[in-house]
């Protein structure tokens, strides 16, 4: 009797640990809209099913809408290469790897992860990248703000591993999470002090190729989008002169208006209300604002 072979699974998918950048993003005020969602309605109450749809609308909906944002404007960033430019004809071929790593998004509950290898034995730019993570990340926060929307974030980098895809694990996510949750406190994204070094060493480097050249450059631009807030604390500078010269593109000057009039409205709604948690974060964003709009007058 011939033994047949045992069917075999499909080859297992190697997962190695290494260096990430996440960023860990939260829509805030969530809970709030999802106490309304107290039980199904009645379809035959046409009052019961308005509310129960707006309520849906204040929470899946917005929540949704941050996620395609988020999306859109990694992939919309991930385009833009500022160092192909730079390119001989005879270089053109290596274009793709000016890039970095592709990056992964991670989705679930009312909060958004991003993450990036670092790795270089394919794409030679792990830099461009990042800058993609920070630019997406200010855009989002940004248009959500416009939109009634705030967000809050963390960024780092540090040790990970991708389990399966689009399911991250590791210090670097705990990192970003323990910033948005823990450090950024008022609507913004809090970077923390890994990623700034890695940022300030290649910054400082001495290239001694094109691709080296390149990720220098691109670790720069990235710098440009940082500033150290009043408490201590590097965050990206989403209204700062960084991003208005290398988001123009993605930032229409009437956004910041649309922005400050958003924060005003609830710092005189929660001045009304007597929260004084809400108050004192809605002030640190308005001063921070104010202090920027001279630059997209």
């Amino acid at each position: 009797m011939v033994k047949r072979k045992p069917k075999t699974n499909k080859a297992k998918r190697d997962i190695t640990a290494g260096y990430y950048v996440v960023a860990f993003v939260d829509l805030l005020g969530q809970q709030g809209h999802l106490r309304n969602l107290k039980g199904l309605p009645d379809k035959s109450e046409p009052a019961e099913m308005q509310e129960f749809i707006k309520a849906l609308k204040n929470t899946y909906g917005v929540v949704t809408g941050m996620r395609k944002s988020f999306s859109e404007f990694f992939t919309g960033f991930a385009k833009e290469n500022p160092w192909a430019a730079k390119l001989r004809p005879d270089q053109r071929k290596l274009y793709n790897q000016l890039t970095s790593e592709p990056i992964q998004f991670q989705k679930f509950s009312d909060s958004a992860v991003v993450y990036l290898p670092l790795r270089t034995n394919r794409f030679k730019v792990p830099c461009s990248g990042i800058f993609g993570v920070l630019g997406a990340t200010a855009s989002t926060l940004i248009f959500s703000l416009a939109g009634g929307h705030p967000v809050r974030g963390g960024i780092d980098l540090g040790v990970g591993l991708e389990i399966s895809r689009g399911e991250f694990y590791g210090s670097a996510l705990a990192r970003a999470h323990t910033l948005e949750s823990k450090v950024a406190s008022y609507p913004r994204v809090v970077v923390g002090q890994e990623l700034v070094s890695y940022l300030t060493h290649t910054a400082q480097q001495n290239p001694i190729d094109i691709y080296g050249q390149a990720n220098k450059d691109a670790a720069k631009i990235c710098l440009d989008l940082l500033a150290i807030d009043e408490d201590g604390c590097v965050f990206i500078d989403f209204l700062g002169a960084g991003c208005k010269e290398h988001m123009t593109t993605a930032l229409p000057p009437e956004i910041v208006q649309v922005c400050y009039g958003f924060v005003c409205n609830e710092l005189t709604t929660h001045e009304h209300r007597k929260d004084d948690k809400l108050i004192r974060r809605y002030k640190m964003l308005k001063s921070y604002i104010e202090s920027r709009l001279s630059l997209w007058q």
